[in-house]
């Protein structure tokens, strides 16, 4: 949403999607702005948002609310009606649901002049572990937008067959997965030695994979990657990796002494990761990992960070899109 003025008055431009679980029908609206509030979402996180009037229509009855515009793509529900918006007018009955009736496809591809595309494009398996993701469920939508078959494959319900004439892959109730073009590979840490050699057996059939098998397991190496970093010359945290307990005391003072980062060599989204403030406490985060013989990266930490971190895609050795991440408070 972006705001502008029109007529000495203020205004909001935003888009709405108003199929629910679909972005593929996108309404654009202008409204002015009657306020901007603070309001508290149900997880007690507050924002500020923009307020609108907007007439709405319940059954055979319209009248005016206002509403706060917010992002609910990953929300159950793409609206919710406010108390003050139904005060006088509304009955509720919990017992019951959608008491004035739904609409059927038609008629909502008739309301929004919406028509379901030709598949003509290419064929292309999805090959995860939850079809409820929401990114999951936002590449599903993306390729029927442009024209694709887009089928989701759960990792853990495929099974292969090596031949040297005729390597196979297997879905459940044996379905052979056939004639893909591409497969886009998702594979969650828990999954990534059964979901790497899948990608082998496609990528041994000839079919396109978007990660390929040998970069997830490159990356889901930290010692590894790292390496793989400083090999074409990318900067990278100073970080000291060690077998034995003996050299603890040489490894701290390797990355600058504490304050330092303790963190396992296989883990995603933090897990794993310790801070150590002091020396005696990396001491004994360092020694307590190492008597579970797990593997462990010893590395510098830094405070100029503030909390925050950069996220780069690359593409063909270019990167196209970034993002910047904020650490919550703590």
């Amino acid at each position: 949403m972006h705001t502008f003025r029109r007529d000495n008055e203020k205004w909001v431009s935003f888009e709405i999607h108003p199929i629910q679980n679909s972005r593929r029908t996108v309404i654009r609206c202008e409204r002015p702005i009657v306020d901007r509030r603070a309001v508290k979402s149900s997880s007690g996180v507050a924002e500020t948002r923009y307020v609108i009037s907007t007439p709405m229509t319940l059954g055979d009855e319209t009248w005016d609310v206002e509403l706060t515009l917010a992002n609910r793509d990953s929300m159950g529900y793409r609206m919710l009606l406010g108390r003050e918006a139904m005060k006088g007018r509304v009955l509720i009955d919990p017992n019951e649901s959608f008491l004035l009736g739904g609409h059927t496809k038609k008629q909502v591809e008739k309301l929004y002049n919406q028509s379901t595309p030709e598949i003509g494009g290419l064929n292309i398996a999805l090959l995860a572990s939850n079809p409820d993701l929401y990114s999951n469920q936002r590449l599903v939508e993306a390729a029927e937008q442009r024209g694709h078959k887009l089928t989701f494959l759960d990792i853990k319900q495929c099974y292969m067959k090596l031949d040297a004439n005729n390597p196979e892959a297997h879905y459940r109730g044996g379905r052979i997965l056939t004639n893909l073009d591409a497969v886009i590979t998702r594979i969650k840490p828990s999954v990534t030695f059964y979901g790497c050699a899948l990608a082998r057996q496609f990528e041994s059939m000839g079919v396109h994979t978007t990660n390929t098998s040998d970069s997830v397991t490159k990356s889901r190496d930290k010692l590894f990657s790292l390496q793989l970093m400083l090999k074409s010359g990318i900067n990278i945290p100073t970080t000291g990796f060690a077998n034995s307990p003996m050299d603890t005391g040489d490894l701290i003072e390797m990355v600058g002494g504490a304050p330092l980062i303790v963190k396992l060599l296989e883990g995603t989204q933090g897990r794993g990761v310790v801070l150590a403030e002091t020396r005696k406490a990396a001491e004994s985060v360092i020694n307590a990992f190492k008597s579970l013989r797990a593997n462990l990266l010893v590395q510098e930490f830094v405070k100029e960070a503030e909390g925050k971190d950069l996220r780069c895609f690359v593409i063909d050795g270019k990167v196209v899109a970034s993002i910047q991440r904020t650490a919550a408070p703590g």
